[in-house]
């Protein structure tokens, strides 16, 4: 029995060996395998020279075939999209970019031996003549390449502990550099995920200003040429005046006219060449002498979008006069109102853009009790 005990004994303790043996091996290829992951420190030629933010004068950002390339004007941003019209940028989301890819440091390099390791972390540039990644490229004056990244996979540390999940915070971001002709790969300090080459996330957004009170909100189906609902203040409160023979409700005119006033307009910008033809129309005129019209009609590539273009007015006869206002304050301020039409004109005027989901067919309903 004894003898019996000491010959299974062995043969546990060599199938242990034999189980070591191999699981040290798959290990010892694992790491072969992902040598991506080795870093090695960063060589002070091979770090990031400064640049000022103030020094780049245009940025160009690809994904696939997705181009999407911002000018600095004399005041503003212009946003070029391939199909689409220029139209301004959303100057906060592009100072933003910039100062994040002036900040970003080189916090280590990956040592990478193949296109196929690249490509793990959407880095490669050989995929079938396509690149894998966003490329970023900042220019200055004369067009000389102030930073040329490509950018692939956002890098994420364990962040704290949520009852059963912990969460992960982007914290950096591989990306590849060409060096000397040759291809290098570092993690990045910083996660850059604003390099969205879409018109929708750049697009400076449409926006219907909440000028004080409104003196007429008129609702008209432009295809049958009728007013569908007109609302104006009478005395101390808001009636519909059209039609005549109906009680408003304040609370859904409220919502209407919180939709326009408390968030963008748009969602995105439309195609060039996208006839537009409204079939309808709302008007606000305001008390100061400000008004918008904003015309909508359906996408005629497809149903379930909806186009709009928001046109500002300012007429100076129609600013009430304060109480106690001077002349010359009543001159300054429809000075300074011509000031704010003419800012407005230059961000979205007659810009075709597309309606945010929200806003489609909310005007068409009569804001009656």
């Amino acid at each position: 029995m004894k003898e019996l005990f000491l010959k299974f004994r062995f043969y546990f303790v060599a199938l242990i060996l034999i189980l070591c043996a191999a699981l040290i091996l798959i290990l010892a290829r694992s790491c072969r395998e992902n040598r991506s992951m080795e870093v090695l420190p960063v060589k002070a030629i091979e770090s990031l020279p400064d640049f000022q933010v103030q020094d780049v004068t245009e940025i160009e950002l690809i994904y696939g075939k997705h181009v999407a390339k911002l000018v600095r004007g004399s005041d503003v941003w212009n946003l070029h999209t391939n199909g689409k019209p220029v139209v301004i940028a959303d100057p906060a989301k592009v100072l933003l970019l910039l100062e994040d890819i002036s900040r970003a440091k080189l916090l280590r390099e990956l040592s990478i031996d193949s296109e196929t390791e690249a490509e793990a972390l959407a880095l490669s540039g050989a995929n079938g003549g396509k690149t894998i990644g966003c490329r970023v490229i900042l220019r200055g004056k004369n067009g000389e390449e102030i930073r040329n990244l490509l950018l692939g996979r956002v890098h994420y540390s364990v962040g704290e502990q949520i009852g059963r999940y912990r969460t992960n915070i982007p914290d950096g971001r591989y990306v590849r550099l060409m060096l000397a002709g040759k291809p290098h790969y570092f993690l990045m300090s910083r996660p850059m995920l604003d390099t969205i080459p879409l018109s929708a996330f750049w697009a400076n957004p449409v926006t219907c200003p909440n000028m004080g009170m409104p003196i007429l909100i008129r609702y008209t189906d432009l295809a049958n040429k009728k007013i569908l609902w007109e609302v104006r203040p009478e005395g101390n409160q808001y009636k519909l005046t059209i039609p005549k023979d109906k009680k408003l409700n304040i609370k859904e005119m409220q919502q209407k006219l919180g939709f326009l006033t408390q968030a963008p307009l748009s969602r995105d910008v439309a195609a060039e060449n996208v006839e537009f033809k409204p079939d309808s129309r709302l008007d606000i005129i305001y008390a100061n002498g400000f008004s918008y019209s904003l015309e909508m009609q359906n996408d005629p590539f497809d149903e379930w979008k909806r186009l709009g273009r928001l046109t500002p007015a300012y007429d100076p006869e129609f600013t009430f006069r304060m109480q106690q206002e001077t002349d010359d304050a009543l001159a300054k301020r429809k000075k300074q109102y011509q000031a704010e039409l003419e800012r407005e004109k230059k961000l979205f005027g007659g810009q075709i853009f597309v309606l945010r989901p929200n806003l489609i067919n909310i005007f068409e309903t009569v804001p009656e009790k």
